[in-house]
């Protein structure tokens, strides 16, 4: 067993490396996604593009079976999110 192997995953064998086509796919869901969303931003003329939309986009389409990457998390998530960003907005002010 290797010292990097031993350091990054605590002695734990490494993840097998994702096939050339699904990480293809995983650029392309991402890349769409985003081009979606920079549309629906100009056609709207208010910026939507938010930054832990790109960090979805990695969970999503890049680790699809991992539990944070669920759909529902991912809503969830996002909408929580939003709450709290909005609650300060409202509360603190755009300062912060």
């Amino acid at each position: 067993m290797s010292l990097r192997n031993i350091i990054r995953n605590g002695g734990k064998a490494l993840p097998p490396r994702p096939s050339l086509s699904s990480i293809a796919l995983a650029w392309l869901g991402s890349s769409l996604a985003i081009a979606a969303i920079a549309a629906l931003s100009q056609l709207s003329g208010q910026p939507w593009i938010l930054g832990s939309f790109g960090a979805s986009c990695v969970l999503l389409f890049g680790f699809p079976d991992a539990v944070f990457s669920q759909p529902r998390n991912l809503i969830v998530g996002h909408v929580l999110c939003s709450l709290i960003g909005l609650g300060f907005l409202k509360f603190v002010g755009p300062d912060w």
